[in-house]
């Protein structure tokens, strides 16, 4: 059974390690989590400050805050927030409604394969030995 639990966590870890280069490219928003997931630059929770202890409890999705193909943001999160909007209005909503893509960073077509994957881990692992 430790052992096992051992094998969840590695995965837990570097799935981590993957989320934490990787962005989010906006489609139609339903995909990515408005306030942890890197969809503008950095995630929300990060550049509004939000504590982890709240920040789990989060589970909007960019679709929430879209309507008829533009920024809604109410009123009382702006007022939160006071750089809210002007975090999310950098971002362009796109018109074509696409499916949300998912993108490694250190590649050109953003694509992760196994190859990019065993580099990457390599490169990391020379790092620290």
């Amino acid at each position: 059974m430790r052992e096992e639990l051992g094998y969840d966590m590695s995965i837990k870890d570097e799935f981590a390690v993957i989320m934490e280069n990787s962005f989010w490219l906006l489609g139609n928003g339903k995909e990515i989590n408005f306030w942890n997931d890197n969809w503008c630059g950095t995630p929300l929770v990060d550049q509004l400050n939000i504590p982890p202890h709240i920040s789990h409890l989060l589970s909007s999705t960019v679709s929430d805050y879209i309507l008829d193909g533009q920024w809604n943001i109410p009123p009382l999160l702006s007022h939160a927030f006071t750089n809210l909007s002007s975090i999310v209005y950098k971002v362009i909503i796109p018109m074509d409604h696409s499916q949300d893509r998912l993108l490694w960073k250190h590649t050109k077509s953003g694509d992760l394969e196994l190859k990019d994957a065993y580099f990457f881990k390599m490169q990391h692992y020379q790092e620290l030995h």
